[in-house]
C-alpha cells in the first residue's frame, strides 16, 4: 500500500488536461433478467430531458430544469449506495479483499460507489433492445447510468432478493469503471485515491497524507480540465456489455480473490481499463 501511495504522488505530477468539446451522455440499460448493457446518446437538445429516467416533469427552464417525479424533485430520491444493506453484505467485502490483491481496481470500484450520484425512484426506465445487450430475449430495465449518475427502478429493485441487489450494484460499479475512459482528469485522480477512504485505510493513513489532502491535490493539479474532449467519441460496443458481465461473474465467483497480473492483462485485452503500471501496488 505504501508503494501504491507513492505511485499516486508520481501520477499526480504527470497528469495533463484535455481539450473541451461536445459532450455526449452514456445511458445504461438492460440490467434486468441478468442482462445489462449501455448505449451512447447525443446530448439533450434545448427542451429535452436530462438523460435520466422517464416520467419526470420539467419546470419553466426550456433546457429541462426542475425535473421531478410524483411531485418530488429528483434530488430527493438520491441515496448513498454504500449504506445499502446489499452493498455492505455482498459488494464491500469484495472491494476490501481486492484492496490487498489489486488496489488500483479496488479503488476504481469504490470511487464509483462514493462519487457517483445514485437515485432509487419509482419510475419505469427506458428499455434497450435485446440486440444491443447480446441477449436473445427481452429484459427488464432495472438501471440507467450516465457519466455522473446511476438511476435504479425502485419498483423492480424492491422485488429482488438481497443477493441479486448486490449483483446489480456490482454491475453498475463495473459499468462506471468501464466509463472511466470518458471521464475528466480530476475524476481519474479521485478514482486513484478513493481506496484511502475505505474505513480501514483511514486508520492506516499517515496524518501528513490524509485522504482529504489527496482529494485537494487532485483539484489543485496543474492542467486539469473538462471531460468534453474525451467524451466526443463516447460509445460502447456490444463486446463491452459482455465484458462487464464477465468481470462481475469473475469477482462474485472468486469472492474478490483475483490475480492482479491476470486481471490486469484481461482488462487491457478487453479494452476495459488500462493502468499505467499494471504490476504496481
Amino acid at each position: 500500500m505504501k508503494s501504491f501511495r507513492a505511485l499516486f504522488i508520481v501520477m499526480l505530477l504527470g497528469v495533463t488536461g484535455c481539450q473541451p468539446g461536445t459532450r455526449e451522455v452514456i445511458r445504461e440499460g438492460g440490467v434486468g433478467t441478468k442482462s445489462p448493457g449501455t448505449e451512447s446518446l447525443p446530448a439533450p437538445r434545448s427542451g429535452g430531458g436530462n438523460g435520466g429516467p422517464t416520467g419526470g416533469n420539467g419546470g419553466s427552464d426550456p433546457t429541462g430544469g426542475g425535473n421531478g417525479v410524483n411531485n418530488r424533485p429528483l434530488e430527493s430520491f438520491m441515496v448513498d449506495i454504500r449504506k445499502d444493506e446489499a452493498f455492505k453484505r455482498f459488494v464491500l467485502p469484495l472491494i476490501l479483499k481486492m484492496a490487498d490483491l489489486y488496489p488500483r481496481l479496488s479503488s476504481d470500484i469504490y470511487h464509483i460507489a462514493r462519487e457517483r450520484r445514485w437515485f432509487v425512484l419509482p419510475v419505469a426506465l427506458d428499455r434497450l433492445p435485446s440486440q444491443r445487450l447480446g441477449t436473445a430475449f427481452a429484459t427488464d430495465q432495472m438501471a440507467v447510468q450516465t457519466l455522473g449518475e446511476i438511476w435504479i427502478d425502485q419498483r423492480l429493485y424492491e422485488k429482488m432478493e438481497i443477493e441479486d441487489r448486490g449483483m446489480l450494484i456490482l454491475h453498475e460499479l463495473l459499468m462506471g469503471v468501464r466509463l472511466m475512459e470518458f471521464q475528466d482528469p480530476v475524476d481519474e485522480c479521485l478514482s486513484s485515491v478513493a481506496i484511502f477512504s475505505l474505513p480501514r485505510e483511514k486508520e492506516q493513513a499517515s496524518p501528513a497524507t490524509t485522504y482529504q489532502d489527496m482529494r485537494t491535490q487532485c483539484y489543485k493539479g496543474r492542467g486539469f480540465g473538462s471531460n468534453r474532449g474525451r467524451a466526443d467519441q463516447m460509445k460502447l460496443a456490444d463486446a463491452d456489455y459482455l465484458a462487464i458481465r464477465e468481470l462481475g461473474v469473475r469477482l462474485k465467483q472468486g469472492q474478490g480473490e483475483i490475480s492482479m497480473e491476470e486481471t490486469g492483462l484481461w482488462l487491457s485485452a478487453k479494452g476495459f481499463r488500462r493502468y499505467d503500471n499494471q504490476n504496481s501496488k
